[in-house]
């Protein structure tokens, strides 16, 4: 029996005795995107609402690109959002639709996973209401004492306030990406110092620019997440041959990993080998994406076929002679015309680069 639904009582008819019984659970995920499911999602409100104390509805994984303010107050007051375990706001959601969302997002106490996509600047609000606002919902995060996983992708809005939002983060997570954004100096120093990261099994630190910053935090990281780790996406990084080097001891002792995404880094042939001899105790890797040696291009940046294929062909090689390889696989930068990456050996290199 579910003990946390909500009672009602009737009065059964051939008796005097008051009989309980319990509303009908409707349980839902809502896609809130554009107009079409705005109606939809009033329709539903008008059909719970005229069935109301007979059904109690309950939404487990609410996406919103559409924000509407009338629609979310009704749905507060519509369904149990305690219940709702997976949030994505997404690119549509605007800074203050957030402020006024953050009292809602307090009530969600059983949330799993939030994910921000896609949320930008906007010239018009001033330092000090952006200030205001990231307070207001990093509040409100401090309520979430079930959250596993945090997904934030391009969301310029919450640059500068990367630490604010991550200090206000009190559970430890096992899935963290910060995508597509720019760390300032300090963001980048303080990451691995938050309760939050010490566990992790899954860190996606893709299209994070890290050329020119200090490879410690990302050192200290690993060693922090390394008992746990399974996954590490360091994809599009930009991390150059002494950045490798610096992590190379703490990605040695990763020892679960499963999968590791290192295209798109500008690691020279001899790096290359090093950090696949420093995988030799990575016994449980499946996926291994790595970038082609930057020896591989012309110094207008077109890859060399031939020269590519030599060095390709001598890492898998080298890699078979340490350990058992899983699915691998070597990519060009991407084209900055099309962003195509080409991998070798599976895919077509783009019209846009005239290789030898």
């Amino acid at each position: 029996m579910d003990d946390w639904l909500p009672k009602t009582t009737q009065v059964d008819p051939c008796c005097s005795k008051i009989v309980m019984t319990y509303p009908l659970k409707v349980a839902v995920d809502l896609h809130l995107k554009g107009r079409g499911q705005s109606r939809l999602f009033s329709y539903l409100v008008q059909w719970a609402e005229r069935r109301k104390g007979l059904l109690q509805l309950y939404c487990n994984e609410l996406q919103v690109w559409a924000p509407s303010h009338q629609n979310y107050r009704r749905l507060s007051q519509m369904v149990n959002l305690e219940y709702v375990k997976t949030l994505g706001l997404h690119s549509s959601c605007s800074p203050a639709f957030l402020l006024n969302l953050a009292p809602h997002l307090g009530r969600m106490t059983n949330l799993r996973k939030l994910a921000l996509s896609n949320i930008r600047e906007e010239n018009f609000i001033s330092p000090e209401k952006r200030r205001r606002i990231v307070t207001r919902f990093t509040l409100q995060i401090l309520k979430l004492e079930s959250l596993q996983k945090l997904h934030l992708e391009a969301v310029c809005f919450l640059e500068g306030h990367m630490d604010q939002l991550l200090g206000s983060v009190k559970t430890s997570l096992d899935d963290l990406a910060v995508t597509h954004c720019n760390l300032s100096v300090s963001e980048w120093s303080h990451l691995p110092e938050f309760p939050c990261v010490s566990q992790l099994r899954q860190l996606n630190l893709g299209n994070v620019r890290l050329a020119g910053l200090s490879p410690e935090p990302l050192r200290v990281l690993l060693v922090k997440a390394g008992p746990t780790l399974v996954a590490l996406d360091l994809e599009d990084c930009h991390l150059e041959d002494s950045q490798l080097y610096a992590i190379l001891p703490a990605l040695s002792r990763c020892s679960h990993l499963t999968k590791f995404s290192f295209y798109g880094n500008q690691i020279s042939m001899p790096a290359m080998k090093d950090l696949l001899y420093h995988t030799t105790s990575l016994i449980y890797l499946r996926l291994e994406l790595y970038p082609v040696p930057q020896d591989s291009y012309d110094y207008h940046g077109i890859p060399h076929l031939q020269r590519m294929q030599q060095h390709c062909d001598e890492l898998m090689k080298l890699l078979k002679t340490i350990r058992e390889p899983g699915r691998v696989f070597f990519g060009t930068d991407r084209c900055d015309q099309c962003c195509n990456r080409y991998i070798y050996g599976k895919t077509i290199m783009c019209n846009c680069r005239r290789p030898y």
